[in-house]
């Protein structure tokens, strides 16, 4: 299997631009052999949106999840999406996993919120599911879900040899990409993918450095911290 994350600035607020983005970055995954494209946490919209994600929520059968299926299907590429879902009325911090057919496999709303801004604007998830996909079973998790220790014991527990992560980690916390992703992958024995942003936006600096990294520890692929960069990475088969 190949993996390619996607270290990205989303526009601010811009679905339209951001899903033409997309477009164009999962058709280079694709070319270069890609079976999953991972994208950031909230890539849909952007990050840090503040007042404004309520009004940008969307349900996962909306038209930017269904652009994203059209995308999928378009290119052969599954796609791991982060979006503000709006559903249950009430408004969620989820990735939806699309797969290569264009079919929908699993919506994951956040579990782990970080801090007092995330709290205020989602509510919090309630499970993990664990995806069959191409000789793999993937668990997905969102940014600070991979700073919980038992969030990456119970994906193990349930069969999952894959974790993708969607994330939108910023400083001081250079130390969670670098530290805390090889710990996750090397005590549970589990290939983890980071997916992160990079830049600044009015409040944060990202840290970039998404990475792959492989069941013993050893990065399989890292991003640099300062700019876009898509990875493409074999990680082979079931480990």
């Amino acid at each position: 299997m190949k993996l390619a994350i996607f270290q990205s600035q989303p526009v601010r607020a811009d679905k339209k631009a951001n899903l033409a983005r997309l477009r164009e970055v999962a058709n280079v995954a694709a070319l270069a052999g890609a079976d999953i494209l991972v994208c950031s946490e909230l890539y849909l919209t952007r990050y840090n949106t503040g007042d404004e994600t309520h009004e940008l929520a969307e349900p996962l059968d909306g038209p930017s999840v269904t652009e994203a299926q059209n995308i999928a299907a378009d290119t052969g590429c599954a796609i791991v999406l982060g979006y503000p879902e709006a559903a249950d009325a009430t408004v969620y911090n989820s990735a939806v996993m699309i797969g290569g057919d264009g079919a929908i496999l699993a919506n994951y709303r956040k579990i782990n919120l970080f801090g007092d801004a995330e709290k205020s604007l989602f509510s919090v998830g309630h499970s993990v599911p664990t995806i069959p996909y191409k000789g793999r079973k993937i668990a997905l998790g969102i940014c600070y879900d991979i700073e919980i220790p038992e969030f990456g014991r119970q994906a193990t527990a349930d069969g999952a040899d894959l974790l993708l992560v969607p994330t939108a980690n910023m400083a001081p916390y250079w130390q969670v990409p670098k530290t805390m992703l090889r710990a996750r992958a090397l005590e549970n024995n589990i290939t983890t993918a980071y997916a992160n942003l990079h830049g600044h936006d009015e409040t944060y600096e990202y840290t970039g450095m998404s990475c792959v990294v492989a069941p013993d520890g050893t990065d399989l692929a890292r991003a640099g911290h300062q700019s876009e960069c898509l990875l493409v990475v074999d990680i082979g088969d079931r480990a």
